[in-house]
């Protein structure tokens, strides 16, 4: 993601303790946004990387504090872009 400009503005409610996290946001609210999205394929990977990775990852999650994420009311104006890298012309 790339962006060039906006505003964000948000009001809540963050909680962080050594087993869990948590945020609550009345409002989030981005304005004026001018973006893109730059998607690209990713490189092939061997399979065995991507079966270590996998066990990482899910160590990493089954370790990882309880997070709760909530948001009452979400309001974005503006423009995002996509641009496809992976696109042969």
């Amino acid at each position: 993601m790339r962006v060039r400009k906006g505003t964000l503005s948000a009001d809540g409610a963050v909680e962080y303790g050594r087993d869990f996290q948590t945020v609550h946001l009345k409002t989030l609210e981005v304005t004026g946004l001018d973006a893109d999205y730059d998607y690209r394929v990713a490189a092939p990977k061997p399979e065995k990387a991507v079966a270590e990775q996998t066990k990482e990852k899910a160590a990493e999650a089954s370790n990882a504090p309880d997070t709760m994420l909530r948001a009452d009311s979400i309001r974005v104006t503006g423009a995002v872009g996509f641009v496809n890298r992976s696109a042969t012309t």
